[in-house]
């Protein structure tokens, strides 16, 4: 499958794509094409128009995946995340998790892991009373992401 152009006016466009150089690699057809990615974060925007057609899964519960209806505050951070992933490789498939409801970190990673992604992105904290220095239980978790040959 060929490289498709872009698709968002430039200023739609996150900052990631030019910090990152991206569009160096989007010129060279170098979009993320065959690749899946997981964004965690809280709450995500299900139609939106910059990645709608490329969610490969919802993981976590449902009521954190939001329609055009219901897109309101508070609901932006995660659906921000994923734009930005969208513009930096606009033809990775995404896989949408939220951390919020009841099952624990550990189980959304295995959730995530079943649909074999190549990487995963999440930009939030947790308050979780440990401290996260890379021995805690989600930072351990991570790490088994990660050596499961996963960005």
């Amino acid at each position: 499958m060929p490289a498709r152009l872009h698709q968002v006016a430039d200023k739609y466009v996150s900052e990631g794509v030019g910090e990152l150089n991206a569009g160096t690699l989007h010129s060279n057809g170098v979009t993320g094409n065959g690749a899946t990615i997981a964004v965690i974060d809280h709450y995500f925007h299900t139609d939106n128009p910059k990645y709608s057609d490329r969610i490969a899964a919802t993981v976590g519960d449902s009521s954190y995946f939001t329609s055009d209806s219901q897109y309101s505050g508070g609901t932006q951070h995660g659906t921000a995340c994923a734009e930005i992933v969208a513009d930096v490789a606009p033809d990775a498939e995404l896989i949408l998790a939220t951390t919020r409801g009841s099952q624990s970190f550990s189980q959304i990673m295995s959730d995530i892991e079943s649909y074999n992604p190549d990487g995963a992105t999440m930009s939030l904290g947790f308050y979780t009373g440990l401290r996260i220095d890379g021995e805690d239980p989600i930072s351990s978790r991570v790490d088994q992401f990660t050596n499961g040959g996963r960005l």
